[in-house]
């Protein structure tokens, strides 16, 4: 068979290889350059700007580790705000839970969920035309800075990599984070997708972890193995008052078996994974102790992208 290859650049003496049967769409929209490709691995690959964000095969661990803690850690989650999101799929986790009211996704590219909709319905389920959630095609900042206090219980940031002048830059500074904490409410739960996290990378973790440590009185790291990536993923859950180390495997099962339409649908997350995805490693622990500087808009972040 002959092969196309992706290459999925991480540094400039590591690149990740994956065989292609097939490009499914490729679309240079006003942000982003989208591509759906099938992989001879994965099955289909959404590539956003070179940069591999998912696969069908294993796209649940990443977008279960996203959404369920942060909905676990919240007393009573009915209102919640998807930052980005583009492909559904986060959507489609939230709505497991019998207790949600309404969901707000903002997302600045309406032409690539366009493309979502169209190309991956493994994703998204149908979840765009859900009664409970309504779409906003802007500027997320300028969304989030509008919108009353005490609007939501949850906030999910579903972003594409942070790195200076990338497009979701002002969504991960002390400023953004100051309106999350604002707009949330009195149990309120924060869970930001972060970077790939590996003993020699994790200044991008620990600078958004910083940064929301500088906001909410609890902030914790969490990650998980995604295949597609061939890396660890990290994640970080912010809290108003309830810390997600507080709460044991069996706690998280009781909670899940309450509040989730059908637990069996979770192929990843349940009580023990709650636990050992919270457990970072100790050298990552040791790096990441000690306080650093804030992002904060106007200022230098000092991150480039992914392979330069």
């Amino acid at each position: 068979m002959a092969w196309q290859w992706y290459h999925d650049t991480f540094e400039p003496g590591e690149i990740h290889l994956h065989a292609l049967t097939g490009v499914i769409i490729t679309r240079k929209t006003k942000y982003q350059t989208v591509e759906i490709v099938e992989s001879e691995h994965y099955g289909k690959m959404l590539i956003l700007d070179g940069d591999c964000q998912s696969s069908v095969k294993d796209e649940y661990i990443y977008h279960e580790c996203l959404n369920e803690p942060a909905m676990v850690c919240h007393p009573d989650p009915r209102r919640v705000l998807v930052v980005g999101g583009g492909e559904g799929a986060s959507l489609r986790e939230l709505l497991r839970f019998k207790s949600v009211e309404h969901i707000d996704m903002c997302d600045i590219d309406e032409e690539a969920n366009q493309l979502y909709e169209q190309y991956l319905p493994e994703y998204h389920q149908g979840a765009f035309h859900d009664p409970k959630v309504s779409m906003h095609f802007e500027d997320a900042r300028k969304f989030i800075e509008r919108q009353p206090d005490h609007s939501y219980s949850v906030i999910i940031e579903d972003l594409t990599d942070l790195f200076e002048g990338g497009p979701s830059i002002v969504l991960f500074t002390k400023e953004f984070y100051r309106h999350a904490f604002r707009v949330l409410d009195e149990g309120g739960t924060l869970c930001v997708t972060s970077s790939y996290l590996k003993p020699t990378n994790v200044a991008v973790h620990k600078r958004i972890l910083d940064t929301i440590r500088s906001v909410f009185p609890i902030a914790r790291s969490l990650y998980s193995y995604v295949g597609a990536y061939d890396v660890p993923w990290s994640y970080i859950l912010a809290s108003k008052k309830n810390d997600p180390l507080d709460m044991d495997a069996a706690t998280v099962d009781r909670i899940l078996a309450d509040r989730v339409r059908d637990t069996s649908a979770l192929k990843f997350y349940d009580g023990v994974t709650h636990e050992r995805i919270f457990r970072m490693p100790k050298d990552i622990r040791t790096m990441l102790a000690t306080p650093g500087d804030p992002l904060e808009d106007g200022k230098p972040f000092g991150i480039t992208p992914k392979g330069i």
